[in-house]
């Protein structure tokens, strides 16, 4: 299947309650009254959800995705929605009470910048409702990095950790899970509803400047895609040896694979695209629980990448 068609199919056509994905996943998100409100779907697709907006009775209905060929048979079939092959670089104009974005933030370039975008497009008191992968929920985990991840499409992408949520993506929201959404297959991350209202305009959306890296958590989240990965990513082999370890992920056992040459040579690209939107305007706390002289490797690796180390 190609691209567009698989896009074209993402969401399902309107079916009896619960008849397909999207209708079950609509029964979780906690969509408020959408009564004369105006409502912005980023990454709309076929439009599933702005139809449901407009037939709730919501003022005005938006729908934005990249693709052209979705968003042409979304025009198609859905009368008085306005949808825009613009992507995220350039949102509709005005303000709206209600935004979603379901499925896809993990394909954003800078989350944190989309993110910001969409809060300056909230109304006050408006509702962002933000559904996609959150690897950690509950698990206390100290990295607060995004998470590369490879899907059964043959990509990748990087979903969130709770920690990138908490200390970066909504710092400038009042947020709370709403619940598990519905899963989907492609890969095992677990899918979360979060809805955020913005906080008052004087709080800073980027306000953590530390970020923090523990490579034995970062590992053990990269093993959840060792299922999904397809042979001819340059990932797969490390990624697959990483989902073979069944215990604790240690120095031990984490350290012969990730230094083997063309494995650690993958890890620092992965690591690198994880890191991607944080390179400019921040310093980085690595964890010191595994080997000073490997350590010592990635620090130099990262430093001349753009990404400043620091130590407690």
């Amino acid at each position: 299947m190609n691209n567009n068609q698989h896009n074209i199919n993402y969401q399902d056509a309107p079916a009896l309650s619960g008849g397909c994905y999207s209708e079950n996943k609509l029964q979780k998100l906690g969509l408020p009254n959408l009564t004369g409100k105006k409502f912005l779907d980023l990454g709309c697709n076929m439009g599933f959800y702005c139809k449901y907006a407009q037939t709730q009775g919501a003022l005005r209905v938006v729908g934005v995705d990249i693709d052209k060929q979705v968003i042409n048979s979304a025009r198609q079939s859905n009368d008085g929605i306005e949808f825009f092959d613009s992507g995220w670089d350039n949102f509709p104009s005005g303000e709206f009470d209600v935004i979603i974005c379901l499925s896809a933030i993990h394909y954003a370039k800078d989350p944190i910048e989309l993110i910001e975008n969409i809060r300056n497009h909230l109304s006050p008191g408006g509702l962002l409702i933000l559904e996609g992968g959150v690897v950690g929920i509950g698990k206390n985990l100290q990295s607060d990095l995004l998470i590369p991840s490879w899907r059964q499409v043959g990509d990748r992408c990087r979903h969130l950790s709770e920690g990138f949520v908490k200390n970066h993506l909504l710092a400038g929201f009042n947020w709370r899970l709403n619940g598990e959404s519905e899963l989907r297959g492609g890969d095992n991350i677990p899918r979360y509803v979060i809805h955020a209202t913005p906080k008052d305009p004087d709080v800073v959306t980027r306000s953590a400047t530390i970020w923090h890296l523990d490579i034995q958590e970062y590992a053990a989240c990269l093993a959840l895609s060792a299922s999904t990965i397809v042979k001819n990513m340059p990932s797969f082999n490390y990624v697959q040896q990483l989902g073979s370890i069944s215990a604790e992920f240690t120095s031990n056992n984490l350290i012969p694979i990730i230094s083997a040459p063309d494995n650690f040579e993958a890890f620092i690209d992965d690591l690198l695209f994880a890191l991607m939107p944080i390179k400019a305007f921040t310093r980085l706390h690595l964890a010191q629980n595994l080997p000073s002289h490997f350590l010592k490797l990635l620090e130099t690796r990262l430093s001349n990448a753009g990404i400043i180390v620091i130590n407690p």
